[in-house]
């Protein structure tokens, strides 16, 4: 056997054919036993590794020698290898930058490690926040240690390792990704909230000295909520960080924890900087709920810490990124931060004056984002991205709270999460991503002012009059802007390319004529008077029009080649060297056009022509050699050297060998063709020429520079004219959608009237997700002060399961939400009041990680809508009270459903409520309460059930969907069960015990119907006595107290009489079925 082989005869067993060669017999038998039992002998020699395997995931493998022969290991032996393994791999996983030693890790780990502590430190990120530094190496951004763990699980990218110095005496985690994926990874990296560091090359290696690191620097922060960059935000959704400052209010007379908060949040990347201040928790979960900020910035005014316990508990209950506690500025400190962002003289004019708790706010998020964008700053020249500060009141919107947005799914579903089905699906017709965003926030914050919900009626009633065609025409336009807002934010960073900067442009020029056409189709409308009675004055539109940014505009476009170049060569790259004529074809990557520049055409005429100076070279050099033949040519990687026919140069040699020499010519690579030399006139007329390229880049940046500042300068006006575009393109999606789908222009009136009506109401997106060939089933719905026969405040919808209350339920308050964002409606008419606030309380949904029960939680928010609600509310009630026992749940209901139809006592007038239940009971109570009415989904029978006839039998009833006056007392649970596939046994023996247990809920309601209400005249006797009894309150019993003792006493004894006379029944119920058992 020779050396470096296994001997095919080593590996002879039974059922192991004849092996050719070594080789063969290692493949096969790795094939046969599992890396588990094998083990090699350990010897000396090379191991063999997979290819770029993993020292942490390296196997045991074979062992090449002359006696490496495998053999199998024993249980024992295997075990003790694979745990010395997993404690080598845990060691170096466990390797952190703020564990490790830093004066074992080589220089470039040591500037890693200095770079990350540094920069927590600066910014005062706490440990348990994740950052991760990406670190650039050649072509590559890598991460070690803890961020390479961070970075490949989340990235889903190999995970490997690198030695970080031989001290160190083990080699540490390490992932990487290639620089031109580098913007995606951040992406995935923030979708988890984690803040990413990008740490790049600031010198080039040619101008680092010999043994000398490549000097690195911090070039980006990007924080889940700071990004600003297309790449790593969605175009149709706005991504908020906010600050809030918070502090404790004592207020004796209420039990529940009371505050007061300045809250403040802005969009980077669109500029969008706002403020504002109250005194409830409540205010406070509605605002995030509706604005989801990526990044909450708290700065607690408070010493107790159960508050801030309280106040971290009621963050991580609501839909938000990342927590990061702040200190507070001063407010001198705050009010400067601001007048100087603004350029004004203090924060009065500004809306913050005596509002110290929206200047904290405003402060604490302005110093924050400067803190993250001085790093970029430093590199590129940028200046803050944020619009004037804007304070504004949590009045003037309906802000929804989380609940609502759930069960109703406005922006997403409640199941998957996702935008698809969605109220914002439905209605969404926009053709811009300005558009989709501000479609986002008004369904988010339907407007509360009834002057701007007619206003944008009357555009959407303009466009659908018009016989023009104008809505097709302004939507065409308008496919073809671009994103006004977060290029002007782009620009504000300086990481707009010129491409960029010439579409930004070209977009401006072209929304003057949106407006005039907009114009033209309300002063030509057929329904011109209707529209101009809501206050719609087109010229408001007209006020984003910024004569100067138009010049600007104008300018630029004629400044830039079309089509622009999308990549700029950095400061860096120019002045290094590194971009050359070699490399970089300046013809098809110039900027701007000929004549814009004298000296740029002057430069770029001296590239393109350098026939001038090479024809003066060449006649100077055919004297000084006496060959004619001599030419000068650029060859690519070489430059531009002399050439000379190979024939004629070797004989000028032959005859005077050192002539070549005494001219100064050195011999170049050559060719069989020609020979090539290069001589000292010839390298300085050559950089001469080079020099006047590098001159045209760096011109070229020079002159991009300022036309970028000069747009920097309209930026306000810029992102207005983005904000107004917006507006026109939800406006048009509004009235393509209306006719789509024939909706209809609701009529809106103020709050006061408390009125619902709707006539044929449809579910706005139910409706768009049926199968071809079926429609949606219409109902109409009637609640408030509607000045008919019967006003109802409260509609009591009972039904089988599956009939569509949850259905109806919903489309009800989609409806109120779409009419006050100015949409049409789909019903064949609608009258709605403003409804200042919608509140539900639909669906199953627990809350393990704070201990509460699917029934806490429904309480809870069924509380929360008790406390809050006003006669200008709208409730939707999906089976309150079923999580619990009967008893309990009835009394849950039944209770709550008096208190929205009759008031509370402290003062609150009756609210519209549409209360769904499968408590028959309840449907009694529209013959108590003037204002409650019972309405049911109504099935029919198809036909009479075939008892014996297996699982596929069906009961046999159809769902109309259709909602009808008048109580139901059948759920049909059965049916459902049996139509979901249960068992044949199981549905018998359902049937037999519901024929046990059967006694009509229109009995039992009945019963609690008297024994609740009584006589009328006695129940008003009692309330007059109480009246006259007021006189009481003079002995220490307070007016509320006695009302409490008298309604406790009245509604005892009559539920006892009507219990036990409802018992009596039941037990006589009972006898009578076991009677008819036995005979």
């Amino acid at each position: 056997m020779t050396d470096g082989a296994v001997s095919a005869a080593a590996f002879s067993m039974p059922g192991v054919p004849a092996l050719r060669s070594s080789h063969t017999a290692v493949r096969l038998l790795t094939a046969r036993f599992s890396a588990s039992t094998i083990r090699p002998h350990r010897t000396n020699s090379l191991s063999f590794f997979p290819r770029n395997a993993s020292p942490l995931r390296q196997r045991p493998v074979f062992t090449h020698s002359s006696s490496a022969i495998c053999t199998l290991s024993s249980p024992q032996s295997q075990q003790h290898h694979q745990q010395q393994h997993q404690q080598n791999a845990t060691s170096r996983e466990h390797l952190t930058t703020s564990s490790v030693q830093v004066s074992l890790l080589s220089p470039m780990m040591q500037h890693y490690v200095a770079t990350k502590q540094s920069l927590r430190a600066q910014l005062d990120v706490p440990d348990s926040r994740v950052l991760v530094l990406l670190y650039r190496v050649g072509d590559f951004f890598e991460s070690f240690f803890e961020d390479a763990v961070q970075l490949a699980s989340t990235c889903d990218i190999a995970l490997t390792s690198k030695d970080a110095g031989k001290a160190l005496g083990t080699r540490v985690p390490m992932a990487g990704v290639p620089h031109y994926a580098v913007d995606d990874k951040i992406r995935m990296l923030l979708e988890k909230n984690v803040t990413v560091a990008v740490v790049d090359q600031v010198q080039t290696a040619a101008d680092t000295p010999s043994g000398k690191l490549v000097k690195r620097a911090v070039t980006r922060l990007i924080t889940p909520g700071t990004a600003c960059d297309d790449a790593l935000l969605q175009s149709n959704a706005s991504s908020y960080i906010a600050s809030l400052v918070i502090k404790q209010r004592h207020d004796a007379t209420s039990q529940q924890m009371q505050c007061h908060f300045g809250f403040s949040y802005a969009d980077v990347s669109t500029g969008e900087f706002r403020v504002t201040d109250g005194t409830s928790f409540d205010e406070l979960r509605r605002l995030l709920a509706t604005l989801t900020p990526a990044e909450v910035l708290l700065a607690l005014v408070s010493d107790e810490p159960h508050f801030g316990s309280y106040v971290a508990s009621m963050l991580s209950s609501t839909p938000v990124g990342i927590v990061s506690r702040r200190d507070l500025l001063s407010l001198v400190d705050a009010e400067h931060l601001l007048a100087d962002l603004h350029h004004v003289d203090n924060v009065e004019s500004l809306g913050c004056r005596a509002r110290p708790f929206c200047t904290h706010a405003a402060a604490t998020l302005v110093q924050y984002i400067q803190q993250t964008a001085a790093f970029e700053r430093q590199h590129l020249k940028s200046t803050m991205p944020l619009n004037t500060l804007q304070v504004f009141s949590t009045s003037d919107v309906m802000l929804l709270d989380a609940a609502c947005l759930k069960n109703l799914e406005v922006v997403e579903t409640a199941r998957d999460g996702i935008r698809e089905r969605s109220l914002q699906w439905a209605l969404d017709r926009t053709v811009t991503p300005m558009g989709a965003r501000c479609l986002r926030s008004w369904l988010l914050a339907p407007s509360l002012d009834l002057k701007t919900i007619r206003k944008r009626q009357g555009i959407v009633l303009a466009l659908l009059c018009d016989t023009e065609n104008v809505r097709l025409t302004v939507q065409e336009v308008m496919r073809s802007l671009a994103d006004l807002e977060r290029l002007g934010g782009r620009m504000c960073t300086g990481r707009a390319t010129p491409r960029e900067m010439r579409w930004l442009c070209e977009s401006v020029l072209r929304v003057p004529s949106i407006l005039s056409l907009i114009a033209h189709c309300v002063k030509e409308n057929p329904a011109r008077d209707q529209i101009l009675s809501h206050g719609n004055d087109i010229n408001h539109f007209f006020s984003c029009i910024d004569e100067k940014l138009l010049t600007v505009a104008l300018e630029v476009k004629d400044a830039l080649v079309n089509p622009a170049p999308s990549y700029m060569p950095s400061m860096m790259a120019i002045q290094s060297g590194g971009i050359s004529k070699e490399n970089w074809d300046i013809n098809a990557t110039r900027i701007f056009c000929d004549g814009y520049n004298a000296d740029l055409d002057r430069l770029r005429k001296a590239i393109r022509e350098p026939e001038s100076w090479i024809s003066a070279l060449e006649e100077q050099e055919r004297q000084r050699t006496s060959v004619d033949a001599l030419r000068i040519k650029h060859i690519k990687n070489m430059g531009y050297v002399l050439r000379i026919p190979r024939s004629l140069g070797e004989k000028i040699m032959d005859d005077d060998p050192l002539l070549f020499s005494r001219l100064g010519y050195d011999r170049v690579q050559s060719t069989k063709a020609e020979l090539r030399f290069r001589c000292d006139e010839l390298r300085r007329c050559e950089r001469a020429h080079n020099s006047a390229f590098g001159e045209v880049l760096m011109l070229e940046l020079r002159l991009f520079e300022d036309l970028r500042k000069k747009i920097v300068d309209r930026v306000q006006q810029l992102r207005e004219m983005g904000r107004q575009v917006a507006v026109i393109d939800v406006l048009a999606g509004f009235a393509q959608v209306t006719e789509e789908r024939s909706y209809v222009q609701p009529e809106i009136l103020p709050a006061s009237a408390r009125l619902l009506e709707l006539e044929s109401a449809r579910h706005p997106v139910v409706e768009q997700t049926l199968p071809i060939g079926k429609s949606y089933v219409p109902n109409s719905f009637s609640l408030g002060d509607c000045k008919s026969s019967e006003e109802l405040d409260l509609m009591i919808l009972c039904g089988p399961n599956a009939a569509g209350k949850s259905c109806a339920l919903r489309s009800i308050g989609l409806i109120s939400i779409m009419a006050q964002v100015g949409c049409f409606v789909p019903a064949r008419s609608a009258r709605l009041s403003i409804s200042d606030r919608i509140f539900t309380r639909v669906g199953a949904v627990d809350d393990l990680a704070r201990g509460q029960s699917t029934f806490q939680v429904e309480m809870a928010e069924t509380a929360c809508i008790l406390s809050n609600v006003t006669a200008s509310s709208l409730v939707l009630l999906d089976e309150i009270g079923r999580g619990t026992s009967t008893v309990d749940g009835v009394a849950i209901a039944w209770s709550v459903a008096e208190y929205l139809a009759r008031g509370a006592q402290s003062g609150n007038t009756k609210a519209r409520t549409v209360f769904v239940t499968h408590y028959h009971e309840l449907n009694h109570l529209s013959s108590i309460y003037n204002n409650i009415g019972s309405y049911h989904l109504h099935v029919v029978q198809e036909r009479p059930p075939i008892r014996g006839a297996g699982r596929n039998t069906r009961d046999g009833w159809i769902s109309t969907y259709r909602v009808m006056e008048g109580a139901s007392f059948e759920s049909l649970g059965l049916a459902i069960a049996e139509r979901a596939g249960f068992p044949d046994e199981v549905m018998t023996r359902a049937r037999y015990i519901a024929s046990l247990l059967h006694i009509p809920s229109k009995a039992i309601g009945t019963e609690l119907r008297t024994a609740l209400a009584g006589d009328r005249a006695e129940l008003q006797e009692s309330e007059a006595s109480l009246n006259r009894e007021k006189s009481w309150a003079s002995t220490g019993v307070s007016e509320e107290a006695l009302m409490e003792a008298a309604n406790e006493s009245y509604y005892e004894n009559g539920f006892n009489d009507g219990y036990n006379k409802a018992l009596s029944e039941l037990r006589s119920e009972f006898d009578r079925i076991l009677d008819h058992k036995k005979t």
